[in-house]
C-alpha cells in the first residue's frame, strides 16, 4: 500500500468522523448483525457449538470435534463464510476507524493516528484469512488440515487481539481527552 493511499485514507476518515455518520454506520452494523449475518449460520440449537470464529482460541482437535456437529449443516456454512461473513469486515471496519479517529486524543491533528487505520484494517485481513481457512477445512472436511486448522485457529486469535487493541486504543484516548479538557 502506498503512503499517499494511506494519507489520503487517513485524511479521508478525519472529515468523516462525525458522530452523525459513525450513528448510521452502527445502525447498519447492528442490522446487519442481527437481520442478516444471523440468518445464514445454522441455528443455534442447546447442543451445537459456537462457530470457531467466535472463540478466542481454539485447537485444531477443537475444530475436528465442532466439524462434525457443522458437516450437517455445510452449504449453510460455506455461505455463511463465503459470502455474508466476508461482508461483514467491510461494515465494521470502517466503523472502528471512525470511532477511533472521533475519540482520538487531543489536541487533534490534521490526519488520524495510524492505529485508527491499522488496527481495524489488520482485523479485517485477521477476518478474511479466518473466514477463507475455515472454509477450506469445511470443504475438504473429512479430510483435516492440521496446518490448516492452525492457522485458521491463529488468524481467529490475532483478529481478537486486535479488537481489545483497538478498545485499549478508545479507553486511552478517552483518558487523554478528559486530562487535557478543562
Amino acid at each position: 500500500m502506498s503512503v499517499g493511499l494511506v494519507r489520503k485514507t487517513r485524511l479521508w476518515l478525519v472529515r468523516r468522523a462525525e458522530w452523525r455518520i459513525i450513528g448510521l454506520w452502527a445502525l447498519l452494523w447492528l442490522v446487519y448483525h442481527t437481520q442478516v449475518l444471523t440468518q445464514y449460520f445454522p441455528s443455534m440449537e442447546a447442543a451445537s457449538p459456537l462457530a470457531p470464529d467466535l472463540h478466542f482460541g481454539y485447537s485444531p482437535e477443537h475444530l475436528r470435534t465442532d466439524y462434525r456437529f457443522w458437516v450437517q449443516h455445510r452449504a449453510s456454512f460455506l455461505l455463511g463464510h463465503l459470502l455474508v461473513d466476508n461482508l461483514y469486515p467491510l461494515i465494521y471496519g470502517p466503523l472502528l476507524a471512525l470511532i477511533l479517529t472521533a475519540l482520538r486524543p487531543l489536541p487533534l491533528q490534521e490526519e488520524a493516528p495510524w492505529w485508527a487505520l491499522a488496527l481495524p484494517a489488520g482485523m479485517m485481513l485477521a477476518d478474511w484469512s479466518e473466514n477463507l481457512l475455515l472454509s477450506l477445512l469445511m470443504l475438504v472436511y473429512p479430510r483435516f488440515s492440521e496446518t490448516w486448522a492452525w492457522m485458521a485457529a491463529s488468524a481467529t486469535t490475532v483478529k481478537w487481539t486486535l479488537l481489545g487493541g483497538q478498545l485499549g486504543c478508545l479507553v486511552w484516548s478517552v483518558v487523554q481527552r478528559l486530562r487535557k479538557d478543562p
